[in-house]
């Protein structure tokens, strides 16, 4: 099972093959925002808060209402425990 830091690996650098970015944001005032703000090419702009497959991680409260939220405002954000599945958050 790879850890968490080893699939931002992936996502940073498959956002950069993309001719995009995959930003780690630190919000001071807002707590449970998403690791990686994905910003690709044809405007496309997604929210992915990743985790270690199969629950190993904790989702917390404050992750969901953020992920809750920003589907609310019409952007793609979810859970991520797979590149796979951020490239389908990004589709």
């Amino acid at each position: 099972m790879p850890l968490e830091s080893e699939l931002e690996r992936e996502v940073v650098e498959w956002a950069w093959s993309e001719g995009g970015r995959a930003l780690k944001l630190k919000l001071e005032n807002e707590r449970g925002f998403p690791d990686r703000a994905l910003i690709l090419p044809y405007g496309v702009i997604a929210f992915a808060e990743l985790k270690r497959a199969h629950g190993s991680s904790k989702k917390y409260k404050q992750q969901e209402r953020m992920i809750d939220w920003l589907r609310a405002m019409s952007f793609p954000a979810a859970f991520c425990s797979t590149l796979d599945e951020v490239k389908d958050l990004c589709r």
